[in-house]
């Protein structure tokens, strides 16, 4: 016969003798547990053996975030906010938030974007690249390194029907109009607009719109001891043209880097590694009118045995 002593819940269990195994249940999630087993006889009792200390592991997140709102930005976004969960659960932390998205009524799954948790109670997020005056159904759900935690309720938002002026103006070139253009009554107050994208009207101006990028994929990445090599795509348009990149990396430990990539690249060797080290990897597109969405950050290893 065993008897097996779990210190933290003050045991003692009694296994048979012809038994070698057993499993504890209804411990806590990630709490240190120490244990230490000793053999027992018609004769008496033996010495406890060295003792063992063992951590449960964490629960994905127990609570769904709250407060879930959707605010149209333009007729190519929005802006989702939300409260994360309240309850301080040491047992069950919240790494981050899963977006999701699909067109209202649709039969097909979410698609969701990976947003790194905030500093404070309310979180945000702007998901760009939408249909113009388009439902759509968002719902937000926590995740930690154990998987992904409940979602919430189900809110609805719908783009705008036009293009916001202030934005695409702030994007836009003017100058003065020429005599032989038409000047609305008689006045100086008409300007002939140029610049790169679609054209929208407002009133007796037409202005021409640019957008930030949309977000890239990351669509592939390969290692060696010294190297990571990348490579992604991203949705193209008129009116969001790409100039460039920033693709951010650093070492698990250590404080992001940046590096500027011209509009045509779509892959990148990140060199002079360390050898069997973590590090982490995601880019961003922008052009004149900004940046885009960061895209999902990615863990990767270069391969050896670091130092």
């Amino acid at each position: 016969m065993y008897i097996f002593t779990d210190q933290s819940v003050g045991g003692p269990l009694t296994v048979p003798g012809d038994e070698t195994t057993i499993i504890i249940r209804g411990l806590k999630p990630k709490t240190r547990y120490f244990f230490r087993v000793k053999c027992e006889n018609a004769l008496g009792d033996s010495q406890y053996g060295a003792e063992v200390a063992v951590t449960t592991l964490e629960e994905p997140p127990r609570e769904a975030p709250s407060s879930v709102k959707a605010v149209p930005l333009s007729s190519r976004s929005v802006n989702v906010t939300w409260q994360r969960p309240l309850r301080n659960d040491a047992s069950s932390s919240v790494d981050g938030f899963y977006v999701g998205i699909k067109s209202k009524g649709s039969l097909e799954p979410y698609t969701f974007k990976s947003v790194v948790l905030m500093e404070g109670l309310v979180q945000h997020f702007e998901i760009r690249n939408l249909n113009r005056f388009t439902e759509y159904t968002i719902v937000v759900q926590p995740f930690n390194s154990r998987g992904a935690g409940p979602p919430s309720e189900e809110i609805e938002v719908r783009t705008l029907e036009f293009a916001d002026v202030s934005e695409a103006l702030a994007n836009a070139s003017m100058k003065k109009a020429a005599a032989e253009e038409k000047i609305i009554h008689g006045t100086v107050n008409s300007f002939v607009v140029s610049g790169d994208g679609t054209w929208k009207t407002c009133g007796h101006t037409s202005v021409i719109g640019v957008y930030s990028p949309g977000t890239p994929a990351v669509k592939s990445y390969y290692t060696t001891s010294k190297t990571i090599k990348m490579s992604w795509e991203i949705n193209v348009t008129p009116d969001a043209p790409v100039s460039g990149y920033y693709l951010y990396n650093r070492m698990e430990g250590s404080t992001w880097q940046e590096i500027r990539l011209k509009g045509d690249n779509k892959e990148y060797l990140l060199q002079d590694l360390q050898c069997g080290t973590k590090y982490y990897c995601y880019i961003v597109a922008f052009n004149s009118a900004g940046r885009g969405n960061n895209s999902e950050t990615i863990s990767v290893k270069t391969d050896g045995n670091g130092e």
